[in-house]
């Protein structure tokens, strides 16, 4: 038995050293697919990050001295995804005030998305794409 859980830890690692790189990835794609997209349609050069409030991650995000970028990177998208990028573009404003700017375009950038996610981020106004395009419309908020 002893030999057997051995074996399944090992495996375990290698699965997380496997997702980690394919998350990597992603989020790599999809900083030069946005950064290229923003220059390109909207004339606005930013560079994309990632950053760190209070310990949580966020996947992406660049400003210009009017425009905020910020947004996730992943594989699959579900709606749990849509509510966690919502609270954390909350917790830059309550925590961080100092990276909000005038405006603001929140995006998600996938290879994969739910049926059900796609509905709730055109309901919340999240620009969802992928390296093909755009699954919902970009849209820029106008913050006060």
């Amino acid at each position: 038995m002893r030999k057997d859980v051995n074996e399944l830890k090992e495996t375990t690692k290698n699965m997380q050293r496997t997702l980690e790189r394919l998350t990597l990835s992603v989020e790599d794609e999809g900083k030069e697919v946005i950064e290229y997209r923003l220059e390109k349609e909207l004339g606005e050069k930013i560079k994309l990050d990632r950053i760190f409030i209070d310990n949580e991650e966020i996947d992406i995000y660049g400003a210009s001295n009017e425009l905020l970028v910020i947004g996730e990177a992943t594989v699959r998208l579900g709606v749990g995804l849509i509510d966690e990028i919502e609270r954390k573009i909350e917790k830059v404003k309550e925590k961080r005030p100092d990276l909000i700017r005038k405006r603001m375009i929140k995006l998600i950038y996938v290879d994969i998305a739910t049926p059900d996610s796609i509905e709730l981020a055109k309901k919340k106004g999240i620009w969802i794409l992928t390296v093909k395009g755009d699954i919902t419309p970009r849209i820029i908020h106008e913050l006060s």
